[in-house]
């Protein structure tokens, strides 16, 4: 399982800023995430290191689960993911 890093802005037709992450299993993608997952509307994340601290989470949940994992916001504060 790899985790990739992007800026929304270098994805063409999007029409976010910041970045976001995709979740990749065999190298084949399982997971693109433009955005914050848990708050209200649709933001990007506002750091790089944001966007990593989250996919590197939500792919140790994942294998944890062997299900798609859903974020609470209480899990993004204990990140100190900024929204």
């Amino acid at each position: 399982m790899d985790t990739r890093i992007f800026r929304n802005d270098t994805i063409a037709g999007s029409n976010l800023s910041g970045y976001g992450y995709d979740i990749l299993i065999n190298g084949k993608l399982y997971i693109h995430q433009p955005y914050i997952p848990a708050i209200n509307g649709s933001a990007g994340f506002l750091s790089e290191d944001d966007a990593r601290k989250t996919s590197e989470y939500v792919a140790e949940k994942f294998k944890n689960t062997h299900s798609l994992p859903a974020v609470s916001k209480q899990e993004l504060d204990s990140l100190e993911i900024k929204y």
